[in-house]
């Protein structure tokens, strides 16, 4: 056993967990058992499918980089990660974001690049620091008004989301000639 004790590392005192580049299909149940001592959780360039129920067990959570796996779903239960500041989520296979994250007021940033999002809950309207929402390459038909009365929103990313181009003056679209 002592010869894969490296294999899921112990958050240091900053509260980082970082599980980059493991190859990984599924999460070991033991970093449930870090519960509030992790802060930050680096998953990127893995190969998971799935992100279980457990992860509200990190109910410290601020940080979470999920990028460059192969989800196709964000869980429900992420709306009680209370302390969630930033989500990062590029490059996977997601194809809606769960309304429940809309319960998460603490949130600054949503990175949602290069998925297969269909639609955006208007429920994020409620998160009340949201600062930035990138939801570049996608497959969106429709934003939700909600999403433009977000107050703190500095930078709305949505260029290759076909489906938009209807709801937006001909001389934003990327394509067009000046």
């Amino acid at each position: 056993m002592e010869e894969y004790d490296d294999l899921i590392p112990e958050p240091g005192e900053d509260g980082i967990v970082d599980m980059t580049h493991r190859g990984w299909k599924h999460l070991d149940k033991v970093v449930w058992l870090m519960g509030p001592a992790v802060l930050q959780l680096n998953l990127g360039f893995n190969k998971l499918e799935t992100l279980p129920d457990e992860i509200v067990l990190l109910t410290l959570l601020r940080d979470l980089n999920i990028e460059h796996n192969a989800l196709s779903e964000i869980p429900a239960c992420f709306g009680k990660l209370r302390r969630l500041r930033s989500v990062k989520a590029n490059n996977n296979s997601i194809e809606s974001i769960p309304e429940e994250l809309g319960d998460c007021h603490m949130l600054e940033e949503l990175h949602f690049k290069d998925n297969r999002l269909k639609t955006v809950p208007k429920t994020l309207e409620k998160c009340d620091v949201l600062n930035t929402l990138d939801l570049t390459n996608n497959k969106l038909d429709i934003l939700p008004v909600e999403i433009g009365g977000i107050e703190t929103l500095k930078y709305l990313h949505l260029s290759g989301n076909d489906g938009l181009k209807h709801m937006l003056p001909s001389y934003l679209h990327e394509d067009s000639k000046t």
